[in-house]
């Protein structure tokens, strides 16, 4: 007759929920990992992205504003009106960028903001081959309306 012990079970348990996070970890998956935004050679640039509302009453389009750093520098880089969900825009990496999305939303103007600083982390581990990639380089201007 075999006795299990208490704590060997226990052990093998917490062992398999770590194992389990590690590969399912959203932040570094080492399953499923083609690593499709890969650059072979280190890029200058990149494309910010910036998820938008879907809907804005009226028709009106949505105004995009870029800074290059703060709001407060006032370096304004472009101004855009768009009517999609996702907005792109090429930009230098390594470099901090603040981008306004106002709508027209009920009457009413709403503003979302937020920033990101791009830039690239060489990765031999975690893809297929050894490559460089762009991180940091996505943004949520989406707001809820009560």
């Amino acid at each position: 007759m075999v006795k299990i012990n208490f704590t060997n079970r226990f052990t093998t348990r917490i062992l398999f929920w770590i194992i389990f996070i590690i590969f399912f970890s959203c932040e570094n998956p080492l399953l499923f990992n083609k690593c499709p935004d890969c650059y072979h050679t280190e890029p200058l640039n990149s494309e910010i992205k910036a998820k938008l509302n879907t809907t804005t009453s009226q028709g009106m389009p949505t105004t995009i504003q870029i800074y290059e750093g703060t709001i407060n520098d006032g370096i304004l880089l472009g101004s855009y009106k768009t009517s999609s969900t996702e907005w792109r825009f090429s930009v230098k990496l390594n470099k901090l960028y603040t981008v306004t999305a106002t709508y027209y939303m009920n009457g009413i103007f709403y503003t979302g903001v937020d920033a990101v600083n791009p830039g690239v982390r060489y990765e031999k581990v975690l893809c297929d081959q050894p490559c460089f990639l762009v991180i940091n380089n996505e943004l949520d201007l989406r707001i809820k309306v009560l």
